[in-house]
């Protein structure tokens, strides 16, 4: 697996939890349970500043969504990256 897949592997994981959670109900704004914050807090703090400036729902759900998924892509990136470069120090 390269970075790249390794990427696109963190960019689905990152935006098909936030969705889920969407859609199973989660709430954006009040009783937001703690695991959700810590998993979600990029896509709260992006989603916050743009719901100050649209009032629609969906436009910042989407933003914040698609900022967890770029978040979690490069994190994902990042650890394989380490990962790949701990494995070859062990085998030279």
């Amino acid at each position: 697996m390269n970075i790249i897949r390794a990427g696109v592997v963190g960019f689905a994981v990152g935006l098909v939890l936030p969705v889920g959670y969407l859609v199973l109900g989660g709430s954006t704004a009040f009783f937001v349970p703690l695991w959700a914050e810590i998993l979600f807090f990029p896509g709260f703090v992006t989603g916050n500043l743009v719901a100050e400036r649209v009032n629609d729902s969906r436009v910042y759900e989407t933003v914040g969504c698609l900022t967890v998924a770029i978040t979690y892509a490069i994190i994902f990136s990042l650890l394989f990256a380490g990962f790949g470069r701990l494995s070859r120090r062990r085998d030279s």
